[in-house]
Parts: C-alpha cells; sequence; structure tokens
C-alpha cells in the first residue's frame, strides 16, 4: 500500500512539473509615466503653493506656479530657481534654497506629488544632483566663515574690508 502510494505521489508530481504556468506579461523594466499635466499643492511659509507639473513619458517637460503668496523677492524669487534646477537635473529633489527654506520645502513637496500622481519613478526622479560631484580642494584663507545668513555675510563683509582672505561655507 505504501509503495502504491508512493508511486501516485511521484506520478503526481511529475504530471505537474510538466505542466505550464500561465504566462504573465513581464513587467516594463523602466517605468513610464502618464503624459500629462498634474496639479498639486505644498504648503510654503505663507500659504499653500500650488503648481501644474507637466511630464512626458520620461521627462519634466515644465512647471509652473498657479497660485503662492510668498515673500516678494525671497519666497518667490526661489521658485523660478528651482523649476530651473529640477528641469534640468530632472529631479524633483534640489538643494533648498537659503533664506527661503520653507517656501522651498513646500515648494518641492508639491512637485514630488505631481510626479507621484503622474506614476514617476521615484528612485529615477528623486536623485539629488549634486551627489558624485563633490571634490576635495584646499583654499587657503585668514578667516573661514561658517554661513552664509546675515551675520555671517557681515563678518565676511568686514574681515575682507580690512584684508583678510575670507572663505564663506555654505550649504
Amino acid at each position: 500500500m505504501k509503495r502504491l502510494i508512493a508511486a501516485l505521489l511521484c506520478g503526481l508530481m511529475l504530471v505537474t512539473g510538466c505542466t505550464t504556468a500561465p504566462v504573465e506579461p513581464t513587467p516594463d523594466p523602466v517605468a513610464k509615466m502618464t503624459a500629462g499635466t498634474y496639479t498639486s499643492v505644498g504648503t510654503g511659509f505663507k500659504g499653500d503653493i500650488k503648481v501644474d507639473v507637466t511630464v512626458t513619458e520620461d521627462a519634466i517637460t515644465e512647471i509652473t506656479v498657479v497660485d503662492a503668496h510668498e515673500t516678494y523677492g525671497i519666497g518667490e524669487a526661489a521658485m523660478p530657481v528651482m523649476i530651473e534646477d529640477m528641469i534640468e537635473h530632472q529631479t524633483y529633489n534640489v538643494d533648498l534654497v537659503s533664506g527661503a527654506t520653507v517656501t522651498s520645502a513646500g515648494f518641492r513637496t508639491a512637485v514630488k506629488d505631481a510626479l507621484t500622481q503622474a506614476g514617476a519613478d521615484m528612485d529615477k526622479f528623486g536623485v539629488n544632483p549634486v551627489e558624485g560631484e563633490k571634490t576635495n580642494e584646499t583654499i587657503d584663507a585668514d578667516i573661514v566663515v561658517v554661513g552664509a545668513g546675515g551675520s555671517g555675510m557681515m563678518a565676511a563683509y568686514y574681515a575682507a574690508k580690512e584684508g583678510f582672505n575670507v572663505v564663506i561655507i555654505e550649504k
């Protein structure tokens, strides 16, 4: 009896091993976005920042600020700089603009959300463009100022005015 059951099980395994499984299409290794214009909102310093992001299947082609009430000359000036970097480097993950970090972060969040709506591959469109561009460099200076905020800039200005060789380090 045991031999009969073992033979049946072996036969069953042979039959099931020889059958073909249904063939499923292999997914495209390069995820494509759905071309179009996507609207999203991020939170800026003075309220919501509404953006339209236009994409093709594989690229960001245009980013438009539809509505924002950010500080003139600071927050509102940061967004065009970021738009240029985002389109040039094809990523939402560009550096925030110093002095307008809240606006920059809200703007970047809105663009990221629009790309997510489009079905973007976030591994591709989330790459920091600065990665890999770092170099080691030796600079001789009398004074090193860390941070280019108001105090840092004034300290550097007055030190340079007194004849010192000044270097400012900023992200």
